[in-house]
């Protein structure tokens, strides 16, 4: 049960963060006017979220070594995106 719902908060937060990139792209090169699209924060924030759900999602024990592998890698994307709007990098 908790499986079918981890991955299902995952893809749905991948189709969420996609809508994000788009309208933040949009947004950037002036297509459509969105207020909270004009940077790249509300794409981070989502980014983050996602990759965290995905390492969750990616932690199984049958293959310790491949879900050690892509859980690190995604909490690594979760970690750097977050630095980086620490740091104030849009």
């Amino acid at each position: 049960m908790l499986k079918k719902t981890v991955g299902f908060l995952s893809w749905t937060l991948v189709v969420v963060t996609t809508a994000c990139l788009i309208f933040t792209l949009l947004t950037t090169y002036q297509f459509i006017s969105i207020q909270y699209f004009g940077n790249y924060k509300i794409f981070d924030i989502f980014m983050t979220f996602t990759m965290i759900v995905w390492a969750v999602n990616f932690f199984d024990n049958s293959d310790k070594s491949r879900s050690l592998f892509y859980s690190g890698g995604c909490a690594f994307i979760a970690l750097g995106t977050m630095f980086f709007m620490y740091m104030g990098v849009f």
